[in-house]
């Protein structure tokens, strides 16, 4: 059997140990309380009832909650879910049967082996809710066919007060089990929350580095613009890994991505906490400064290049030193696109006279002027 379940089974298993013992301890309490609340009749003295609605029914329980933790606990990780999950449906429902069995007088009692059917849908199988049903009127099928007839028969004079207090325990029984279902839609909530927390994540962070991606880059970079108002300042570096084709003809791929996650590291070190990280394409990455100017960009990104080239490599990359080139840029107006070809030409500039270094895009107009 495929788990379709809408909660992993083992703590599906551990939800209905807490309930069967709960439940026991419930129809203990009930029992106790009919005793105390009327006569059981010179045919069936009070020490007959002890043994028969008390006793019998508490050790029948408690030797079945047994056989079910020992199932949980030994035979959970070497049998397969369909096996345990009969053997679970089988215990369950003997479980109930024990008092539909000892209050034979009381015909509702029976619906209480319906209740196993209500919890088989947290399976999400129908082979599982027919199979349930199956083992539900069998139990029934045995209880009405071999075990009455062999079971005392105890006919109260049962006074509305007496079933007052049945319907009470049959609704308790009711009750555990929403409880339980409520625990399984509470457990769905909470996966379904996650589900979409990746789904977010996968649609704006890059997997292996975790910055923001290439879309979220101008999503974000796009909603800064909008916001400035010509008072405020933002700047943008954009970084490129030198000769990063080189390094994966040498080294490999694998080495590559240690050299990415190496600048990853770096970038992290040296941003500010209102400053957010993109990794924009393969080797380049993008940071957007929050409320500074150009300069305080330019001193962020010499500190990463600074910081990239000097920490040291391994034995795998013979020891050798990679570096990282920079370009930065403040906004003064145009689009998010004009904005980052800013930054981006000063970056390549910085590429091609020299690498390792940053220029900063106001310097390189003078430059190129």
């Amino acid at each position: 059997m495929k788990n379709k379940s809408f909660i992993t089974l083992p703590k599906w298993h551990r939800l209905l140990l807490k309930a069967m013992a709960v439940g026991m301890l419930c129809f203990f309490v009930f029992a106790v309380l009919l005793y105390i609340l009327y006569d059981p009749g010179v045919s069936f003295d009070r020490k007959l009832y002890v043994r028969q609605f008390i006793i019998i029914p508490t050790v029948s329980q408690i030797i079945i909650v047994s056989i079910f933790a020992l199932a949980v606990k030994f035979l959970e990780k070497h049998v397969s879910d369909w096996i345990m999950t009969t053997i679970l449906s089988v215990c369950i429902t003997s479980y109930l049967g024990v008092m539909v069995s000892i209050h034979n007088s009381v015909p509702e009692m029976s619906i209480l082996l319906i209740y196993p059917i209500f919890g088989a849908t947290i399976y999400n199988s129908r082979h599982i809710m027919i199979m349930q049903c199956i083992i539900t009127m069998s139990v029934y099928f045995v209880i009405k066919s071999f075990i009455i007839p062999i079971v005392t028969v105890y006919e109260p004079v049962n006074t509305n007060r007496t079933y007052f207090i049945i319907f009470i325990g049959l609704t308790l029984g009711a009750v555990i089990i929403s409880f339980l279902l409520r625990s399984v839609s509470t457990e769905i909530v909470k996966k379904s929350i996650k589900e979409k927390e990746k789904l977010e994540f996968a649609a704006r962070c890059d997997q292996m580095t975790g910055f923001f991606n290439h879309r979220t880059f101008y999503e974000l970079l796009n909603e800064k613009i909008k916001e400035y108002d010509g008072n405020s300042r933002f700047s943008l570096i954009v970084l490129d890994i030198d000769n990063f084709k080189r390094v994966n003809d040498r080294f490999g791929h694998a080495s590559g991505d240690k050299i990415i996650l190496k600048a990853v590291d770096i970038i992290k070190e040296n941003i500010r906490s209102s400053d957010s990280a993109f990794r924009y394409g393969g080797e380049e990455f993008a940071v957007i400064i929050s409320d500074a100017g150009e300069d305080t960009a330019a001193k962020i990104a010499v500190r990463i290049v600074n910081s990239f080239y000097n920490r040291k490599n391994g034995f795998e990359f013979n020891n050798e030193k990679f570096s990282i080139s920079a370009g930065t840029a403040e906004y003064s107006g145009g689009s998010a696109e004009e904005f980052f070809n800013r930054a981006d030409a000063a970056l390549y500039y910085a590429k091609n006279h020299g690498k390792n270094q940053c220029v900063k895009y106001s310097e390189f107009v003078l430059k190129e002027a």
